[in-house]
C-alpha cells in the first residue's frame, strides 16, 4: 500500500474540456467516491502510451472548464516500472494549492489564456486521495474520459455558429454584384455542414438518452469527438473564407471585454481568426482523433 505519493518536479499541460458536475459525480458514484465540489482539472499527456513507457513518475493532458479558478486536479502516476506501460499506473486527486504545486499560464495563438503548465515540485499526496486501486489508475482514466468526449453535446453550438456564418455571409459581397449568400459554391458547402451537424445532432440525442437510463456512452463517443471536433474547424474555415481579408489584422485589445477599443473591420470579424486557430486543437485533446478512430477500429469492428 503506498502510504504517500510523491511527485517530484514534474511538467504537467493543463487544457479546456467541458465536462458537466453531473458527468463528474456518475464517474465518482461508479467508483463509490464522495462527490467532490468544483471538481476542475484532470492531468493526462498524450500521447499517453509513448510517455508512460519512458519516464513516468506522473502525467499530463486534458481536463476542465474555469481553469483559473480549479481546486483539484487529477494526476496518472506511475507506481510500478515492472510492468506494461498501460499498467502500474495510479490515479491521485491533489489540492491546487497544496505546497510545491504552481500554475503558469500558457497564451494561446488566439492571444487567450485557456491553458496552463503546472510544476510539482516534491509534492506529497495522501492515499486517501487515491481513486481506485493501486496500479489501476489507467482504467479509472479511460473510464472518466468516455464521459469526457460522450457527456458534451457539439450540435447546439455547431448550429449556433452555422447561423452567424450565414449572416456574414450576408454582408459580404461576392465580387460579383451580390452577396456571398449567392455564392453556390460557398453555400453548397455551408448546406453540407449543415446537413452533418444536424445527423450528429441525433447521435447525441441517442447518447444522452444512454446516459439518462444509466448506460455508459462507449465507443460511440468516439465516433461524435471525430465529428464534433472536424466539423468545428470546417465551420471556422467556413468563416475565415466569408470575411476575407478582414480576418487578418490581430486585435487582442479590441477582444478585451469593456476595453472600449473600436475592431478594425466589422465586428464580427474580429473572433473568426482567433476562434479559427483555437479550433485546431480540437482534434487533438480529449485524445487525438487518430486516437479515437483507433478506439473505433478496435471497440466497434473488431479489427
Amino acid at each position: 500500500a503506498v502510504r504517500a505519493a510523491t511527485v517530484a518536479k514534474l511538467t504537467l499541460t493543463i487544457f479546456i474540456i467541458n465536462c458537466s458536475k453531473n458527468m463528474l459525480n456518475q464517474f465518482f458514484i461508479s467508483y463509490n467516491l464522495r462527490v467532490v465540489n468544483n471538481l476542475r482539472c484532470l492531468a493526462m499527456i498524450p500521447p499517453f502510451a509513448r510517455f508512460i513507457s519512458r519516464t513516468c513518475s506522473c502525467t499530463a493532458g486534458e481536463t476542465a472548464n474555469n481553469f483559473g479558478y480549479a481546486n483539484k486536479i487529477f494526476c496518472l502516476v506511475r507506481t510500478n516500472k515492472d510492468c506494461k506501460p498501460q499498467e502500474g499506473i495510479t490515479f491521485l486527486l491533489m489540492d491546487m494549492d497544496a505546497p510545491g504545486v504552481s500554475v503558469e499560464p500558457i497564451i494561446g495563438l488566439d492571444g487567450v489564456r485557456e491553458q496552463n503548465t503546472v510544476f510539482f515540485d516534491n509534492v506529497r499526496v495522501p492515499k486517501a486521495n487515491r481513486i481506485g486501486e493501486e496500479n489501476q489508475g489507467w482504467t479509472v482514466a479511460k473510464f472518466l474520459l468516455t464521459f469526457e468526449r460522450g457527456g458534451q453535446e457539439y450540435a447546439p453550438g455547431l448550429h449556433h455558429y452555422l447561423k452567424q456564418i450565414k449572416a456574414m455571409a450576408e454582408q459580404e459581397a461576392d465580387g460579383y454584384g451580390g452577396c456571398l449568400l449567392d455564392d453556390s459554391h460557398f453555400m453548397r458547402r455551408l448546406y453540407e455542414a449543415e446537413i452533418e451537424i444536424s445527423a450528429l445532432e441525433f447521435t447525441e440525442n441517442r447518447i444522452k438518452a444512454a446516459l439518462g437510463s444509466g448506460q455508459s456512452p462507449g465507443a460511440v463517443a468516439s465516433m461524435t469527438k471525430i465529428v464534433g471536433t472536424e466539423l468545428s474547424q470546417k465551420l471556422t474555415e467556413l468563416a475565415i473564407e466569408a470575411v476575407g481579408v478582414a480576418g487578418l489584422p490581430l486585435q487582442l485589445e479590441a477582444l478585451e471585454p469593456g476595453s472600449g477599443v473600436a475592431p478594425i473591420g466589422p465586428e464580427y470579424a474580429l473572433t473568426a481568426m482567433p476562434r479559427y486557430l483555437n479550433t485546431r486543437a480540437t482534434s487533438i485533446y480529449g485524445g487525438s482523433n487518430e486516437i479515437q478512430r483507433g478506439i473505433i477500429a478496435k471497440m466497434v469492428l473488431g479489427l
